[in-house]
């Protein structure tokens, strides 16, 4: 965005700055070190536009509505917050996908995070005192299942991405749902099964909200 908009400001926050390999120079953008629930580094009314990806697994239910309200505070009237999110849920899950979702909803309970997060967040935007101007959502498949090739070649990538997470949180989640990790193995390869015997896929959904003026 920042090569894009040579004119514009860009900032960027994370609990961790990007590696050093990916920085660039480009005068206009900066890095801030940061936990988006705490207080942003941004004065009222300043912000042009707002864009978060990917972060609900990171926010629990009681914080929603706080970040949502420093995002409006930073905002300009006439300003845009747009935000993509992943639905938790497969979609056209088979039964050892179902079971297993069962398993990460409890899980994200625990930790005080909404699994059903997509259903809220339109209401929660407006009461913070959005206005949304669009909700449009994205579905890509998960296996090699679609006819057409380009279709294909996204649920190639999108299937890898889902199992290498599901290896990568391995020795976390047997221990925390007490399987051996035999059955986690074989689980994760049913499931993998699924997806392609059922056309499983994952749905995006973006929010393009307002400020009024």
């Amino acid at each position: 965005m920042a090569s894009q908009h040579s004119q514009a400001q860009v900032i960027g926050f994370d609990v961790r700055l990007p590696p050093e390999q990916t920085m660039t120079n480009l005068k206009n953008l900066r890095f801030v070190r940061m936990d988006i629930h705490d207080t942003w580094p941004l004065s009222d009314n300043t912000v042009d536009l707002i864009f978060q990806r990917s972060m609900a697994q990171h926010i629990k239910r009681s914080q929603w509505k706080s970040l949502l309200e420093e995002m409006f505070r930073v905002l300009k009237p006439g300003g845009y917050l747009e935000l993509l999110e992943l639905d938790p849920y497969c979609h056209n899950p088979g039964p050892v996908q179902k079971t297993f979702e069962e398993f990460a909803k409890t899980y994200w309970e625990e930790l005080d995070i909404d699994f059903g997060f997509i259903g809220t967040i339109g209401e929660q935007l407006e009461q913070v005192g959005f206005e949304i101007q669009e909700e449009k959502e994205l579905d890509i498949p998960i296996g090699e299942w679609p006819e057409e090739s380009e279709l294909k070649q996204f649920g190639f990538i999108n299937k890898e991405t889902k199992k290498a997470y599901l290896r990568n949180r391995k020795v976390d989640l047997i221990n925390k749902w007490g399987i051996p990790a035999e059955d986690y193995d074989l689980a994760i390869q049913e499931i993998m099964d699924e997806f392609e015997e059922y056309h499983g896929f994952s749905r995006y959904t973006c929010w393009i909200v307002k400020k009024p003026l």
